[in-house]
């Protein structure tokens, strides 16, 4: 067997378990949840670090099965589904420090998303390149 048929075996045996794998089960047949969690913007730009950040999001969500899932913002529920695939919906929040979305069932964490704070400046001062003082 050369090389060239070697390879195309090894790539036609990895692409078939791949198409196999594409939706996992447990041992009773019921197809796992794949769950995509989005919140764009990610980021708010504020002024000076520790100012308070207001901004409208969108968080949106998609799932292969319907699922039974509630949205949290650092521990407090925003809303909840029963039986959907995807979501989108709009939240106006208010965040000083990173805050985390999580997206969750009764038993776990399905996915999580985070939307962090940048200060445009920054309360350290810039490092000077050379010295005060020169001969010339």
């Amino acid at each position: 067997m050369n090389f060239k048929s070697a390879l195309m075996s090894t790539l036609i045996l990895v692409m078939g378990f791949h198409v196999y794998a594409e939706q996992a089960s447990d041992s009773l047949g019921n197809v796992s949840p794949s769950i995509k969690l989005k919140v764009t913007p990610s980021v708010c730009i504020v002024r000076d670090k520790g100012q308070l950040c207001k901004m409208r999001v969108t968080a949106s969500w998609e799932s292969n099965v319907p699922v039974d899932v509630c949205l949290y913002s650092n521990e407090k529920q925003l809303n909840c589904w029963n039986n959907q695939t995807d979501v989108k919906q709009v939240f106006d929040i208010s965040l000083d420090k990173k805050l985390i979305f999580t997206l969750r069932n009764r038993q776990k964490t399905l996915a999580t998303q985070y939307v962090k704070v940048n200060a445009s400046q920054s309360n350290k001062y810039r490092r000077r390149l050379r010295s005060q003082w020169s001969l010339f």
